[in-house]
């Protein structure tokens, strides 16, 4: 079994997609795979297809569709998401593999240096109204503790994961999109007990800016899910109305406005599958819980495996 799986979700710019997907051939250690699902966008013209897993999704799937499907079909015992478009140095996993020495942590994030912009992106966090902002800094910055401490988990353009974890927690939530997936993860890993760690050493270069094409329908839904999913206090029920509102209106021109509205509607089940992810946290951060400090915990999917 791999240690580690390297996913590179194919998306329509096959220009971006190479560029990452030679950068980490060309420094991957042994015992790693590198996977790239695709929805039909990816034929593999440098025929590469002995050196990676092509995973043939489903065309109508979306980008966290993707991510969820590559990492059910991953054989590490740890995950590492990288964008197309990304540059990788030949020492980029050893510094974040380490980290996952500790058993309690369950994500790594490592330092995004965006050329086009020249911050750097340390992660995700909450942001207003339960929506998602990332932490960003310049360069002197990232030992900040000020600045780590608004950083709940990677953002899915870089990011390593216990895959064991994933598997506790429910797995990638397809159902949310890639833009808001990241923080779903990072706030069901932290409410189960887990911490989440950011390795100023592992830095991945990328040459454009990040663009999330998500359509008003998907991501208005998506907000309703995330929202259910982690809801905290009668009050923020109360407001949720008006949150769900004013997120429509901001969605920009009228049809996008009218997509985001039905987007709400079509969302209507998300309270009832929230409740029963927010059961399953909690559990499960009960069984933590119970179990000696720097112990592995005995499931039935197990919470921990050591990293090789």
């Amino acid at each position: 079994m791999a240690y580690l799986s390297i996913i590179i979700p194919a998306n329509r710019d096959t220009a971006s997609l190479e560029d990452a997907r030679v950068s980490g051939l060309t420094h991957r250690p042994e015992g790693c795979e590198i996977l790239v699902p695709h929805a039909g966008t990816y034929d593999d013209p440098y025929g590469m297809a002995g050196e990676i897993a092509l995973l043939d999704c489903d065309p109508r799937g979306t980008s966290s569709e993707l991510v969820a499907q590559a990492i059910a079909a991953a054989q590490g015992e740890l995950v590492h998401l990288l964008s197309p478009g990304c540059e990788v140095t030949s020492d980029w996993l050893e510094s974040a593999i380490e980290q996952f020495d500790d058993p309690q942590v369950a994500a790594v994030s490592p330092l995004l240096e965006e050329e086009s912009t020249g911050r750097i992106v340390m992660g995700v966090a909450n942001g207003f109204a339960g929506g998602r902002r990332e932490v960003t800094c310049q360069a002197k910055h990232v030992s900040s503790r000020r600045v780590q401490r608004g950083v709940i988990g990677p953002t899915s353009s870089a990011a390593f994961y216990r895959r064991s974890a994933l598997d506790a927690i429910g797995g990638w939530p397809a159902e949310i999109c890639l833009s808001l997936a990241d923080l779903d993860v990072a706030l069901s890993l932290r409410e189960a007990g887990f911490e989440r760690a950011i390795d100023t050493n592992c830095v991945i270069r990328v040459g454009e800016k990040r663009v999330y094409r998500t359509g008003a329908f998907g991501r208005a839904a998506s907000q309703e899910r995330l929202f259910w999913r982690h809801r905290r206090s009668g009050m923020g029920r109360m407001l949720r109305p008006l949150v769900a509102l004013a997120q429509c209106l901001g969605a920009g021109l009228p049809w996008s406005m009218a997509a985001a509205a039905m987007g709400k509607v079509a969302s209507r089940g998300a309270k009832e599958s929230g409740a029963a992810h927010r059961q399953r946290i909690a559990d499960l951060a009960v069984e933590l819980n119970a179990a000696p400090a720097g112990d592995d915990v005995e499931l039935e999917q197990p919470v921990r495996r050591a990293a090789a």
